[in-house]
């Protein structure tokens, strides 16, 4: 496999103090620039080998490395403790964490690091070839993403919609003012894997994308529509009044539950709606469920291999109905006054200027 990226290693002994930490942010600082050799269209790997616990902190200067889009692995020997290596990789650990008794065996891990290595930086560059459309605006919003893990997706096809997850989380700046993104993962039973107000960076929202599970049960749409209604745009859930709220789905099948119902529940609550189908999902009921106009809310792909095709088309509609939906609220008055309320009547007047 031909595979284009910077790798840089890091290397920490008991013969001196470990400062794996220190270590880290050194690495950030100086050797991802231009004038270090580092290309700004490549993926960035770095490769962390420790035989010991670091004496300073290592979760900040390791969120800061992803943040930047640099990816961890780690390498434990001896005496290294497992939890921090944990903290420190990126996601998934099964990949991207290592941990031999002794110096002696690290030969034995070899073939599944390299592996490991070149598929994730194959898979990068993939992404990194993929347009993205970038919100140019403020896209102030409550995105709730709604992903089908029923059994007919399959592992290695979910593997793909981590993926698009992670592009369409680049689209937007992520944050508590900013866009929030929440996730429900539904097949016969639905579950908030992260609310709005749980992450509140993109490297931290990326790194919980990388970190997504895989069920695989039946397909129950309409019950998860339901629950995104009763769960996800609450103001203990991070949701706020004043923005745009917003769901995507993404399904592969079929409902094997009613959905016409929950849909135009949401809608009216004034949830804007987007369908994305992949493979088997029948494309009158992605029109059923999403808002119109549906050649910018519907989306369907025949594989799950063309799903990163639509993101630039996606990416742009939603970020500019979300323009609108904030130009819409802005445009609306601000000075309006309402009477009492009273078992017959309620007024609201708007002031004379004269």
């Amino acid at each position: 496999m031909r595979v284009r990226a910077l790798l840089i290693l890091i290397l920490t002994s008991v013969l001196i103090t470990h400062a794996q930490g220190l270590a880290l942010m050194y690495i950030l600082e100086n050797s991802f620039k231009a004038e270090s050799g580092s290309r700004s269209d490549v993926p960035k790997i770095v490769i962390l080998i420790t035989d010991g616990k670091s004496q300073d902190d290592v979760l900040l200067p390791a969120q800061r490395l992803r943040d930047a889009g640099i990816e961890l692995f780690a390498i434990g020997v001896k005496k290294a403790d497992e939890n921090e290596l944990r903290a420190i990789a990126s996601p998934p650990e099964e990949t991207h964490v290592y941990y031999v008794d002794d110096f002696s065996l690290m030969s034995s891990i070899m073939e599944k690091l390299n592996r490991s290595v070149c598929e994730r930086i194959s898979e990068l560059n993939r992404e990194i070839s993929v347009n993205i459309h970038t919100c140019e605006t403020p896209a102030v919003a409550d995105i709730v993403i709604l992903v089908d893990g029923s059994r007919s997706i399959g592992r290695l096809n979910f593997k793909t919609v981590r993926s698009f997850l992670g592009l369409f989380v680049r689209a937007f700046a992520v944050g508590s003012e900013q866009t929030r993104i929440g996730l429900v993962l539904y097949s016969k039973d639905s579950w908030t894997l992260w609310h709005l107000n749980t992450h509140s960076t993109k490297g931290a929202l990326t790194d919980a994308v990388r970190n997504l599970p895989y069920k695989g049960e039946n397909t129950r749409t309409g019950l998860a529509l339901t629950y995104i209604l009763e769960n996800s745009f609450k103001a203990e859930s991070g949701s706020r009044s004043d923005v745009p709220k917003i769901v995507i789905l993404i399904t592969d099948g079929k409902s094997q539950d009613d959905v016409l119902l929950p849909a135009q529940r949401l809608r009216d609550a004034g949830i804007e709606l987007f369908a994305i189908g992949v493979k088997n999902a029948d494309e009158n009921e992605l029109r059923a469920i999403a808002s119109p106009p549906e050649e910018t809310h519907v989306y369907n792909v025949d594989d799950f291999s063309f799903m990163l095709d639509i993101m630039e088309k996606l990416n742009r509609s939603i970020c500019e109905r979300i323009s609108e939906l904030n130009d819409t609220r802005s445009d609306a008055p601000s000075d309006l006054m309402t009477s009492e309320v009273t078992a017959r009547r309620f007024c609201v007047t708007r002031p004379v200027n004269l």
